[in-house]
């Protein structure tokens, strides 16, 4: 699958696990895949949050999935996370993007910090101004058009994740 990942189109390195799907590499091969098959698609898994703990024992590299309404102090292990991903349910949902801020600017995130679920073309630079620098754009959505937001407005006045300074301290 491809994805947007600090303003480039890239193959995504994560696999999303369902909570019904084993971690184990060692487990039987699920939906009809073969050993190796299976064994690439748990390397680097996102699972749920009820997982983490399951994916950090038997895996090095793990991402998380979030819904908007979680806290950040509810994400267990925050620091041992490459990846934290946050599901927007519908395009009025706008507790995503201060959840984004609130990991990055209080909880000191450093990792990926993805926007998955309903995301569109028109919420991105908003989102990289809350300090996302990954999405999943809707399915069916080009990349390359997505990609183009990011230039549609180049200066912003408000203070950003990536700069915290207003527009008047910038000059």
């Amino acid at each position: 699958m491809k994805i947007i990942r600090d303003r480039a189109i890239v193959d995504d390195e994560f696999t999303h696990i369902a909570d019904g799907q084993p971690l184990d590499p060692t487990a039987p091969p699920f939906g009809g895949a073969s050993r190796s098959a299976h064994e690439a698609l748990v390397e680097r898994p996102i699972v749920s949050l009820a997982r983490v703990g399951e994916a950090l024992a038997s895996h090095a590299v793990v991402g998380v999935r979030v819904p908007t309404d979680t806290l950040p102090a509810a994400i267990p292990a925050l620091a041992r996370l490459a990846l934290v991903a946050i599901e927007l349910p519908k395009l009025t949902d706008g507790r995503a993007f201060s959840l984004g801020r609130m990991l990055r600017e209080r909880h000191g995130f450093r990792g990926e910090l993805r926007a998955t679920g309903y995301v569109t073309r028109d919420q991105l630079l908003q989102l990289e101004r809350c300090g996302f620098n990954a999405f999943e754009v809707r399915a069916g959505k080009p990349l390359d058009s997505a990609l183009e937001a990011f230039a549609e407005l180049p200066a912003v006045y408000q203070a950003t994740v990536a700069d915290p300074r207003p527009i008047y301290r910038r000059r």
